[in-house]
């Protein structure tokens, strides 16, 4: 593992409205729900870094970008993780949630996790999401639960990592099912070279 500082977020786990939108008041709610933990947390850690999971929408006033980026709430987070932007198993980008990010990728950190059934599909997802200017974490079909640590970092570096903007490659580690005792944990993210870990 590279000398340099690590961070590990917390990801708040969150269903995305872009399905259903029978109601803005819900995804209002949730803006202000992130909003709050966010205060929260920095009051006690300043560097505490808030990466809310799929919800993309929530940056926009009224959950639509017609109306305008909310600074409020992205004031509030540090970044966006996304799961399954350009696949789902296949190929299968989801239009939508991409022309979302495109409008917030210049001040959020956005955090993609891929599911690659294809292995072979895994530099194009790769690609994909570097183009845009996004963090991608390829997982082919034995890593869809997140138990797996991919032996080489998309995008491996051997810089300082100080902090989000730093990172060019991350794990998602979210399932530790592998490992019987937190000291084996421990010790197996010690022995990557992940620039952040998600966990």
């Amino acid at each position: 593992m590279k000398n340099s500082a690590i961070v590990i977020c917390c990801i708040l786990a969150m269903s995305s409205c872009s399905k259903d939108r029978r109601s803005n008041k819900a995804g209002e709610k949730m803006q202000e729900f992130v909003q709050d933990i966010s205060a929260y947390a920095k009051g006690i850690k300043p560097n505490f870094l808030i990466i809310p999971q799929n919800g993309s929408e929530l940056g926009f006033n009224y959950l639509d970008p017609a109306e305008g980026r909310n600074e409020k709430y992205l004031s509030a987070i540090d970044g966006i993780g996304i799961e399954e932007l350009f696949y789902d198993g296949a190929y299968s980008p989801d239009q939508e949630d991409l022309d979302r990010l495109r409008i917030l990728v210049g001040s959020e950190r956005i955090l993609v996790s891929e599911n690659v059934t294809n292995a072979g599909n895994i530099p194009d997802a790769v690609s994909k999401n570097n183009a845009e200017g996004f963090l991608c974490f390829p997982r082919d079909a034995s890593n869809y639960d997140y138990i797996n640590i991919p032996p080489n970092p998309t995008n491996e570096n051997s810089d300082d990592v100080l902090s989000l903007q730093d990172a060019n490659n991350y794990l998602y580690l979210i399932n530790s099912k592998n490992y019987t005792t937190k000291q084996d944990f421990l010790s197996a993210l010690s022995a990557t070279n992940y620039d952040l870990l998600l966990i």
